[in-house]
């Protein structure tokens, strides 16, 4: 794997070989496109997660995680409350990271079972014991907690299920079959305990089982109440009953946990459970799905949106049998206020908020079969506006838009708004780091090259956005194989092992030199019909809005922006050059065998065989090392006498940003000068531009070396 090690700017690039995929809202990236476009309702893949071996998922109020096989967790997402557990105060994660271990009791531990939380996680660790990030931790303080903290629950090691939302958690013990309720308040009877009181409970205190004699086998909590179902297929509720979401045919509070009552629940037997906010449902085992409490969003299911509420079951869709096509529904899943269901044949329906809009029928979350292939689910997570799906494949998906949108898909990709169409190209694409052969970067993008002659983009081109790595089209320019990348601001440009060029992008300029002045986001060849015709390219370099080919006969060809002579076609006129012109180049430059040649932001530079230098073009911030900021409409030779650094120097490699000239000496020194205005020169010297060669400082030259030697660089990107 290559490194990328920048000035200034440091762009870390991981990708791993497997995958997590999110589905949900997408304002903070979590979804990615391959543009800046509304969030996908079909699954799209979460970066980060490649090569993680992911064995459970976990999904809170804008916030997700999963843990691996090596007994890892990784959160993103919202961090309001602390609850990614990296010791960060606030803000937002938009790619999944590490929980942070070192230095906690998590330390040298590895986690087996993770839970979540609306503003917390909770994990059991391999010595049996309960850990804890985010609010309402357990730990025995009202804060919230950044880094793992212990929660000391009699019998840990006996933990099976452990379930919270934003003021309550609770943790079953299958040892004694003992419940553990800890959260800020007990108002409405949320702890359990028979009372209600305004004291919060900062440490896990048992629940009152009076009324459960059998063994608890699942365990949801909805906002400010529980639902628990029994080996025996009994549900029982306790808590806040506002909206009847405690199925017992009132909205009263129920202080303890107590089996359903109302008359169309309580003969019936249940398999699963699911909690919204204030909604309950229940997969009975006659198949069908049953709901109570809150329809202020069409939880139940049934074709009605109604702000009252339905303290006795209302039967989803009328009969579940006719709403889900004849499917067989497996399992439940609930956000704040959507509801999901899997069936046996891997199909999802959602109701409830989808795509922020109240929706009171079963609805089809399209193309996950064509997205995930021969993939089933293996499990599944729906929060308040999203959810994540794990395949038996070990990838992760994600799809949907669900109420609020924030980071938690974990994708990257930005809007706030809903997709019902599959996103293009990438999904269907595995995106392995032993693939790539090349990369490079910009301030804006990176591309990456595969052996399998793809190129991939990651960040802004053209004015599209890709926050994970999106498949370039260059099938409809070339079937060439590619040999390599060139990158600078939102211009792109190709080789391939024929010699053949090929540019995309911004081009409104000429800069992609094809003769048009028009942006394209395809590659697009660049014209060999006049100057370029029977010339073989030696080296290539990319500018901001112009290009510059050396070929093998010592020819200098140019094309693109001439604003301020950067080409070097004309010194006469600045009109743009679309299609690629011989370089000028009479004067001291004349004669000359050139052997490489670099751009920046309106300049050029060129070496020749003599290790001398050359420069033309915008002098603003003393590009030309002149000894000044002077404009020329000429070439000029880089300053190599008196004081500058290039005297009695012999350059053998040059390299530039987009503001910044650097040149390595046969000697080993590096020598830099252009703008310097956050010392990106590396000289030491303050002034914002440094108009004629100076020495870089020994640690910088370090850097250089093993950048401009070891990986051959032919650009050294400095902001």
């Amino acid at each position: 794997m290559r490194a990328v090690l920048t000035l200034t700017i440091t762009v870390c690039i991981c990708v791993c070989q497997k995958v997590l995929v999110g589905f949900g809202g997408n304002n903070n990236y979590q979804v990615f496109n391959n543009a800046y476009q509304p969030s996908p309702f079909t699954p799209s893949i979460v970066p980060n997660s490649y090569g993680l071996n992911i064995t459970s998922l976990g999904s809170g109020s804008q916030m997700a995680n999963f843990l691996t096989s090596d007994g890892v967790v990784y959160a993103w997402g919202n961090n309001a409350n602390r609850q990614l557990g990296r010791n960060a105060s606030y803000g937002t994660d938009m790619y999944p990271q590490p929980v942070l271990t070192k230095g906690t009791p998590l330390e040298g531990l590895q986690v087996t079972n993770l839970y979540s939380g609306f503003f917390n996680i909770l994990m059991k660790a391999s010595d049996g014991k309960i850990y804890a990030v985010g609010s309402a931790a357990g730990a025995g303080s009202a804060s919230d907690v950044s880094t793992p903290v212990l929660v000391d629950i009699p019998n840990s090691a006996s933990v099976t299920s452990i379930s919270g939302e934003t003021n309550i958690w609770i943790a079953h013990t299958s040892f004694d079959n003992k419940l553990y309720a800890w959260g800020s308040s007990n108002r409405y009877g949320e702890q359990g305990q028979g009372t209600q009181t305004t004291t919060s409970s900062k440490t896990p205190i048992p629940v009152n089982m009076t009324y459960v004699p059998n063994q608890v086998v699942k365990l949801r909590t909805g906002s400010s109440f529980s639902v628990i179902l029994d080996g025996n297929g009994i549900v029982y509720t306790w808590g806040l009953g506002n909206r009847g979401q405690n199925g017992n045919g009132a909205t009263t509070n129920v202080l303890q946990p107590r089996p359903l009552s109302n008359s169309n629940l309580s003969s019936k037997t249940f398999k699963d459970i699911a909690a919204c906010s204030s909604s309950t449902v229940l997969l009975g085992t006659d198949g069908n799905i049953y709901v109570v409490g809150d329809n202020a969003n069409g939880q139940f299911g049934n074709g009605v949106v109604a702000t009252d509420v339905a303290a006795s079951a209302t039967l989803v869709g009328y009969t579940t049998m006719s709403a889900f096509g004849g499917r067989t529904v497996a399992s439940l899943y609930a956000g704040l206020y959507s509801v999901g269901a899997l069936t046996t044949d891997g199909t999802i329906f959602v109701w409830g908020i989808v795509s922020g809009v109240a929706t009171s029928n079963p609805t089809i979350v399209p193309n996950v079969n064509q997205v995930m292939g021969s993939s089933r689910i293996s499990q599944m997570f729906i929060n308040n506006d999203g959810g994540l799906v794990l395949g038996s494949n070990g990838l992760l998906y994600g799809f949907g838009s669900f109420g609020t949108v924030t980071s938690e898909r974990g994708t990257g990709y930005a809007s706030s708004y809903s997709r019902s169409t599959p996103i293009e190209d990438y999904p269907s694409t595995s995106f392995f780091v032993n693939d790539v052969v090349d990369f490079v970067t910009s301030s804006l993008c990176t591309l990456y090259l595969t052996n399998s002659n793809k190129v991939y983009v990651t960040g802004t081109i053209n004015n599209v956005v890709s926050i994970v790595p999106t498949v370039v089209n260059t099938t409809k320019a070339t079937t060439d194989n590619i040999t390599k990348l060139y990158l600078r601001g939102s211009s792109a440009a190709f080789m391939t092992n024929q010699g053949s060029l090929y540019t995309w992008g911004v081009g409104i300029n000429g800069q992609l030199g094809d003769g048009l002045r028009t942006s394209s986001s395809v590659p697009v060849a660049v014209s060999t019909a006049g100057v370029l015709n029977n010339k073989a390219i030696l080296q290539y370099s990319l500018g901001t809005d112009h290009s510059i080919v050396l070929t093998t006969d010592n020819t200098l060809i140019a094309w693109g922006s001439n604003s301020l002579y950067q080409t070097g076609v004309s010194f006469t006129s600045n009109l743009q050059v679309p299609l690629p012109a011989l370089v000028n180049t009479t004067g001291v430059m004349e004669g000359e065998t050139i052997v490489q040649v670099t751009t920046g932001t309106y300049f050029t530079i060129a070496l020749d065989s003599n290790g001398l230098l050359y420069a033309w073009g915008s002098n603003q911030y003393g590009f030309l090392g002149i000894n000044s900021t002077q404009s020329t409409k000429e070439i000029v030779s880089v300053l190599s006498s008196g004081n500058s650094a290039l005297n009695g120097k012999v350059v053998v490699k040059i390299a530039s940003g987009t503001q910044t000239v650097f040149a390595l000496t046969s000697d080993n020194q590096l020598i830099a000068w252009g703008y310097n205005i956050n010392g990106q020169t590396g000289t030491g010297l303050s002034p914002s531009s440094i108009q004629s060669p100076r020495f870089c400082m020994v640690g910088v030259i370090m850097v250089a070396k093993y950048l401009l030697m070891c990986l051959n660089l032919e650009v050294l990107w400095i902001y």
